[in-house]
Order: structure tokens, then sequence, then C-alpha cells
């Protein structure tokens, strides 16, 4: 069974249904449906009733209802006015960069990075730091580390969008590099998650887990295969 298929799938489904009836009937029917539909929905899986007791209907309508509890968080924040919200989760387009300056050859140079914050600021990087042994960063390990930064957050949202705070996300990201007819590409990124979260068991966590690797910006980045091994700890 392809769990993140059929939670994008699901997600995709209501998001057109909630759009039609945004142009037919208005704001407010879509609103009224949403929260109609996210309480059915959440009472089937919690039951386990039809079609909920099956595992792919379960899937799907675990992703349904997430997608409609988004769905009413964004219209409660766009009724709060005035109220501070960040513009990632507004809609609002965010522009963030880093500097890379590389001098010399490929195999004898060297170069380095940072980021707008300041938090990496000159990290040196080389032949020797991405293909072999050498001290100092790399791309993929950047890359990783953004994956594992943005995957955690997004798990968070969505576990918050069920009522779920957690109390720890570890997240490792691997980044897998290999030669090609071209020279080299990145073929596939590992997310290995340990989560503690009180209140939550293995299948509301599983699917939250899914939503957010289908979700999460970085995940959209990469044209590789994104593998994952997720576990709730007690």
């Amino acid at each position: 069974m392809d769990v993140a298929r059929l939670l994008v799938a699901s997600m995709e489904c209501e998001r057109d249904r909630l759009r039609y009836l945004e142009t037919e009937r208005g704001d407010d029917a879509a609103r009224c449906f949403a929260e109609r539909t996210m309480a059915c929905y959440r009472s089937a899986v919690v039951r386990r009733s039809a079609p909920a007791g099956e595992p792919a209907h379960r899937v799907r309508l675990i992703g349904a209802y997430y997608y409609l509890k988004r769905y009413l968080c964004a219209r409660r924040r766009d009724a709060g006015a005035g109220q501070s919200t960040p513009a990632s989760l507004s809609g609002g387009i965010m522009k963030r960069n880093a500097t890379a300056v590389w001098q010399g050859g490929l195999k004898e140079g060297g170069g380095t990075v940072s980021t707008q914050s300041g938090t990496v600021a000159g990290a040196g990087y080389s032949f020797g730091t991405r293909f072999e042994q050498g001290e100092g960063t790399n791309p993929e390990e950047l890359l990783a580390a953004a994956h594992a930064g943005c995957y955690s957050m997004a798990l968070s949202m969505v576990l918050g969008q069920d009522d779920l705070t957690p109390e720890r996300i570890d997240t490792t990201a691997t980044v897998t590099i290999e030669p090609d007819d071209s020279g080299f590409t990145i073929t596939t990124v590992h997310l290995d998650v340990r989560a503690r979260i009180p209140g939550a068991d293995r299948g509301r966590f599983s699917a939250a887990a899914e939503a957010a690797k289908a979700g999460c910006p970085v995940s959209k980045l990469f044209n590789a295969e994104i593998t994952m091994d997720a576990r709730l700890q007690e």
C-alpha cells in the first residue's frame, strides 16, 4: 500500500470539493461542510467503523481529516485580523539566501559557504570534504540538515492540527549521491524519525509522519526517492 500516494490523493480530493463549494455556494457553506465532514471522518477513524476498518480507507480518511483541519485553521486565522501570523502560514512569500565563494580548480581549490542569518559563516568546503573524508562541510550535508529540520517542523504542524503536541522529534536525513553519466546525482534521501508524542497512537502517528513527508517543502525540492523509517517512542 502506497501510504503517501493515498494521503496526497485524499487531500487533493477534499481541496477540490472545498474550492467548488467556495465558488458555487460561498465561504460559509464550505466551512460548514468542512466542519461536519471532519467530525465524521474523525469519528470513523477513532471507532474504526466502516470504511475506516480497512487499512487503505483508513489512510484516506486520515489524509482528508488533516486537510480539512488545516483548511479550518486557515479560515480562523483569516478571521482573526490583526493577529500576528507568520508569512509562511498566511500565504506570504518568503525568500532566504546563502552564498558560496569558490577559489581555484576542482580538486586543488576550496571555498566557503555562509547563510543569510549568519548561523553558518564562512564554513569551509572542498573536493576533499565532499568526496573524501576531509574536515569541513559539503552541499549534501547542508541539504540533509535542511531536510531534517523542515521535516521535523512539518510533522509538528501536522500533529498540532490533530491536537497532538510532540515532546520531542529526532530526525536524521541521509542524502545519497552517486556517479552517473553526467557526473553525480542525488538518488535517495532517507529520513530516520523517532518521536515522543503524548496521547498519540501508532496509527495516527504513521499517518501524520507520511503526511509531513509528502508536504514538507524541502521534500518537494528533491528529484530523488525519499524513504522513511518513522517510529513512535514510549
